[in-house]
């Protein structure tokens, strides 16, 4: 699945993306920190390139995360 991921480092901005998944932190209440999952709408050259973005501020500013071997689709977390 590598192929069908958007290069590391990459930085995709967040109104290149559509999102489908947010997943909050167990630890929400501390931490704010949401991950968000989607795909790439334009720049992909494949029929699908997943991203992952994290906010740590409740939604306030999003960064992208490396997706290698992320495949898309729902984001789960250990419980805390």
């Amino acid at each position: 699945m590598a192929d069908n991921v958007v290069s590391p480092g990459s930085n995709s901005p967040q109104q290149d993306a559509t999102f489908n998944s947010l997943t909050p932190s167990p630890q929400y209440q501390q931490d704010n920190t949401v991950y968000a999952s989607g795909s790439l709408v334009t720049g992909c050259y494949r029929p699908s390139c997943p991203v992952l973005y994290r906010t740590t501020d409740g939604g306030a500013q999003w960064s992208s995360l490396p997706a290698t071997g992320f495949a898309g689709g729902t984001i789960l977390l250990p419980p805390s």
